[in-house]
This record gives C-alpha cells, structure tokens and sequence, in this order.
C-alpha cells in the first residue's frame, strides 16, 4: 500500500473543497437564473411558467423510478411524500438550497 505524504493529503482536501464550492455556486446562480427566466417570461407574455421539482428526475431519473412515480405498486406513502415534494418545491428553491451549504462548507474550512 502506497503511503501518502502530508502535502498530497492536504492537496486532495483542498482540492476537494474547491470541487464543492464550484458545485455549491454554480447550484445556487442556477436556481438564480432559473427564476430570472421565470420573471422574463411573465414580463414578456405575462404568464408564469411553473417549473417543479418534478421535471428534474424526469430528465436525469432512471426509467424505474418514473416508472414508479407514474405508477406505484409498493411504498403507497412513500410515494405519497416524495410525489408531493417533487410536485410542489420550485427547482430554483431546491437548486438554491443544495447550493448554498455545498458553497459555504468551503467559506467555513477557509475561515473567511
């Protein structure tokens, strides 16, 4: 087993956290922009384009979960919940509260 010495940890630890905070801001100004472009679209057409939770696992989500969203057979109340909240959280919330513990996880490990 290779053994790594305490400048290589801590270069993977720092680098780590700069992945994160990459992750965490670009979660967070997406959910900014989403609802920017929510805002353009009402001033311009004047109707408000709703856009749940619910559209992300239908575009990243594997067939079996849809499946199962669509047409549960086991977990009633489990459905019941999760179908809830993917229905009625916005995605620009839920990419904003993702966003913001991922971005400042690194101000905190950085004491700024």
């Amino acid at each position: 087993m290779m053994k790594l010495n305490n400048k290589a940890v801590i270069w993977i630890g720092w680098t780590w956290q700069k992945l994160l905070n990459i992750l965490g801001v670009t979660l967070l100004y997406s959910g900014a922009i989403i609802i920017g472009l929510q805002v353009f679209v009402y001033l311009l057409y004047g109707k408000w384009e709703e856009l749940p939770l619910f559209y992300l696992p239908a575009l990243l989500g594997p067939d079996k979960f849809m499946s199962w969203l669509d047409n549960p057979r086991s977990w009633l109340r489990l459905h019941k919940i999760v179908f809830g909240i993917l229905k009625f959280m916005p995605l620009s919330l839920f990419l904003m509260l993702v966003g913001v513990p991922l971005s400042l996880y690194y101000v905190r490990k950085q004491n700024i």
